[in-house]
Parts: C-alpha cells; sequence; structure tokens
C-alpha cells in the first residue's frame, strides 16, 4: 500500500543520522519529511473511500465489512489541515512540529477552538490500522495488531 511507504519513508528521514540531517520548519530536509507525511493522509483517505464500497462473500453472504468506515484523525487532518485548508473550516498550517513522539504535527500551535487539530502522524496511523483491524476482526478475518 502506498500509505505504508509513505509512512515507513518519513520514518527512514525522521531516524536519519542527524549530522546529515536536521528538522527545520523550512527547507528541502523538512519539505521531504512533510511530502512524505501528507502522502500518507491522502493515501490513508483514498483507502477509506475505496474500501467502505467492498463486498465480500463470507459464509455464504455478502458483506461490507466496511461500510461507513472512518478515522476521523486522518479525516480531519487531510480535509482541514492539507486539501481544504482554504476554506470556511479549513486551517492554513503555518507552524509543525516534527522530532516527537507523536511523529509531523501539523498546526500544533494555534488558538482554534477545534484544538489540538492534529494528534500527530503516529496516532493517526495507529487509529487507521487499529479501526481496520476492528473491522476485519467482527467478521474473523483479521490478524490483530499487536500479534
Amino acid at each position: 500500500m502506498q500509505g505504508w511507504y509513505a509512512l515507513s519513508r518519513f520514518r527512514q528521514l525522521e531516524r536519519s543520522d542527524p549530522d546529515d540531517f536536521t528538522v527545520e520548519w523550512s527547507g528541502p530536509q523538512f519539505e521531504h519529511l512533510r511530502f512524505h507525511a501528507e502522502a500518507f493522509y491522502y493515501f490513508a483517505f483514498r483507502f477509506r473511500c475505496i474500501v467502505r464500497r467492498v463486498e465480500i462473500v463470507y459464509g455464504g453472504q455478502v458483506v461490507r465489512p466496511f461500510n461507513g468506515f472512518e478515522c476521523p484523525g486522518i479525516r480531519f487532518s487531510r480535509n482541514h489541515l492539507i486539501e481544504h485548508s482554504d476554506k470556511t473550516d479549513g486551517v492554513i498550517a503555518d507552524n509543525f512540529a516534527s522530532g516527537i513522539r507523536e511523529g509531523l504535527v501539523i498546526q500544533p500551535f494555534t488558538t482554534d477552538v477545534r484544538a489540538p487539530l492534529d494528534r500527530g502522524l503516529y496516532p493517526n496511523a495507529l487509529e487507521f490500522v487499529t479501526k481496520i483491524d476492528e473491522r476485519l476482526s467482527n467478521i474473523g478475518l483479521a490478524n490483530k495488531v499487536d500479534e
């Protein structure tokens, strides 16, 4: 999945040798981090849209295990902070946090009443994987995330 690649590449860049890589809020190093983080959000959101339509035959019945599938962290970050930041309920991201356990956080410093706007790349990715696992578990198809 492209989202997994983007997340893995982000993690590699984030952990690269500190002598060769410094995280600033501008410049090519930061833009690489931001690119892969935003790519993850786009791919995860697209996966969400596609998987909601999946029908499988299980136990002789047609089931739609992802009908209504939702990941609020990914949806909000993608819609309000990345893709539609210029809309009425969007937020133009002008600050970021990185190098922390949450991974890249978009717009961590804000006066928006919805704060915090973004929990971070890693918590959002974990929410995504956990919700997929929950849906598959409901029909007995999952390998648990922590196994």
